[in-house]
């Protein structure tokens, strides 16, 4: 069982992952933009390729890792370097984090 002084080191671990590479999004919820936040994007596997009548599409995920204060949910949308990422799944289930996979739109 964790116990609180658990669960703080493990906060504060989440917290330096965060800080060593952290990137600010504004998440927009519906079409309206929510405070900007600070989270660390990670490649979320190898790109997908699949086939449409479009022709043949590739995507991409990322992986979002925030701390507990991490505001996101599933169909939420952000933008980063001109690359806008739909939220796909979160997980708020942990007492020490928030993780949500986004995928890239288009």
């Amino acid at each position: 069982m964790i116990d609180s002084i658990d669960t703080q080191a493990i906060k504060d671990q989440i917290a330096e992952i965060i800080a060593d590479r952290p990137t600010q999004i504004i998440v927009n919820r519906g079409g309206v933009n929510l405070l900007p936040q600070t989270v660390r994007l990670v490649k979320a596997g190898s790109p997908r390729e699949s086939m449409s009548e479009a022709g043949k599409q590739v995507s991409a995920g990322v992986l979002v890792l925030g701390d507990t204060s991490l505001d996101i949910a599933r169909g939420d949308r952000f933008a980063l370097a001109g690359v806008t990422y739909l939220v796909l799944f979160v997980d708020k289930n942990s007492p020490v984090k928030v993780v949500a996979e986004a995928q890239v739109l288009g």
